[in-house]
């Protein structure tokens, strides 16, 4: 009967897990993580910023309905077009806010990411409507295969 009481709570609580694993992180628990280019893409010049939205690049702002958009916004504008090259590098992602603005019929959730010790990048910002707030998949999905956003480094010991 032990045993049988011990086979339950284990499969509980690994059942468990597995469904905290399956919902969608918070966008506030990759403070301490990083980011790291790995596509190359390219910000046309005397432009601020860059969206991204469906694993796409986009010269101009896109209207936020439903799907999560993310804009990378420079600290200046080039002269001329840049390209962000694909590289080992990660960057540090330094803060999180998520801020929930209501309008009458819907809520416009936003998210301000900012890096640390990044030469030409403010920050990042990603904007979704509707009524939930969305997570680190919805901001992966928006950047494709350009950008890679890690959770901070924890320490598991395997054990439940």
């Amino acid at each position: 009967m032990k045993k049988l009481l011990t086979s339950i709570l284990t499969m509980t609580t690994l059942i468990g897990s597995l469904n905290a694993s399956a919902t969608e992180a918070d966008v506030e628990s990759l403070i301490g993580g990083t980011v790291k280019v790995t596509e190359d893409f390219t910000v046309d010049g005397h432009s601020e910023f860059i969206t991204f939205k469906f694993g796409r690049t986009y010269s101009t702002e896109l209207s936020y309905w439903r799907e999560t958009t993310c804009v990378m916004v420079l600290k200046q504008p080039f002269y001329e077009d840049k390209t962000f090259l694909a590289q080992d590098k990660s960057y540090l992602i330094e803060d999180v806010k998520m801020i929930k603005n209501e309008y009458s019929s819907y809520y416009n959730f936003t998210a301000h990411i900012t890096l640390k010790n990044v030469k030409n990048i403010s920050h990042i910002t990603c904007k979704k409507n509707g009524y939930t707030k969305f997570g680190v998949e919805s901001i992966r999905s928006a950047f494709g295969e350009y950008l890679e956003f890690n959770y901070p480094e924890q320490d598991f010991d395997g054990s439940l």
